[in-house]
């Protein structure tokens, strides 16, 4: 999990929070920007380790750089 976090660029954002990975999700993600929580579905996508991925919008609301990234 923290690999994939890391490859995302989500991972120095959890480490951010008291819990860190035990961190809860507030209700509608308030606790996250719109690319973090984007982030954070993609991370989430290559845990469940399926054979097919298809992805619409999913970097919509990254920067440039983490557009790149993923």
């Amino acid at each position: 999990m923290v690999r994939v976090c890391r490859i995302v660029g989500i991972h120095d954002t959890i480490q951010r929070f008291q819990n860190r990975y035990g961190s809860f999700v507030e209700e509608g993600g308030q606790n996250f920007s719109g690319g973090e929580k984007q982030r954070l579905a993609i991370a989430r996508a290559l845990l469940s380790k399926a054979d097919l991925y298809i992805f619409d919008e999913a970097t919509s609301n990254l920067d440039s750089f983490s557009e790149q990234i993923i």
